[in-house]
């Protein structure tokens, strides 16, 4: 986060991201408002509806780490739907490339 928050201050790049950020050409990313990264690496999808339990996932192009289930690594540019989300639980993945 201090990385995030002195590279901010040099180039004026927000910290909190939305996902058009890594992808601006992909037509989907370019619409999602329910996710967002935070620097390029870290991705964060909310359950945003009140009592949803699962949500759908768009992770952009490239590989990702479920960071609740570690050894499972996602290939980027498609949905993952109906992705568990219970109440104590933040869905969130990490890039790998």
């Amino acid at each position: 986060m201090i990385e995030l928050a002195r590279n901010a201050t040099q180039t004026g790049e927000p910290i909190v991201r939305p996902l058009w950020w890594l992808a601006p050409e992909d037509a989907v990313a370019l619409e999602i408002d329910s996710e967002f990264l935070v620097g390029n690496d870290l991705l964060v999808a909310p359950v945003v509806e009140e009592g949803a339990t699962s949500r759908d996932v768009y992770l952009p192009v490239g590989s990702w780490r479920d960071m609740n289930d570690v050894g499972v690594v996602l290939d980027g540019g498609r949905w993952y739907y109906n992705y568990s989300a219970p109440l104590d639980f933040l869905p969130y993945f990490t890039r790998l490339a």
